[in-house]
């Protein structure tokens, strides 16, 4: 099963996803043209300690490569930044 969705994230640190022991994987995905979004999987995400994901680009998590169950945060320098997301539940094969 896929989840897909989106939230604005902003210069206000946001909870993008809550930890799910059933994850097995996530997309993420900046639908913004020039704003950089940083993530962290911890709360306390900032400019200094966030992993950058640029406009337009993309990062992709899986098991057992990954952890995924956790949470994941995020920030944007400036407002109303489109972050596009699919989680993944279920076997890998």
């Amino acid at each position: 099963m896929q989840l897909f969705q989106y939230k604005l994230i902003s210069g206000i640190e946001s909870q993008v996803l809550e930890a799910n022991p059933s994850r097995t994987a996530y997309i993420l995905y900046n639908n913004h043209a020039t704003q950089i979004i940083y993530i962290r999987r911890s709360k306390g995400v900032s400019f200094v300690n966030g992993f950058p994901l640029p406009a337009g680009g993309s990062l992709a998590f899986k098991i057992p490569e990954d952890d995924v169950s956790g949470e994941l945060w995020a920030i944007a320098d400036g407002a109303a930044t489109d972050l596009r997301f699919i989680e993944s539940f279920g076997r890998i094969l």
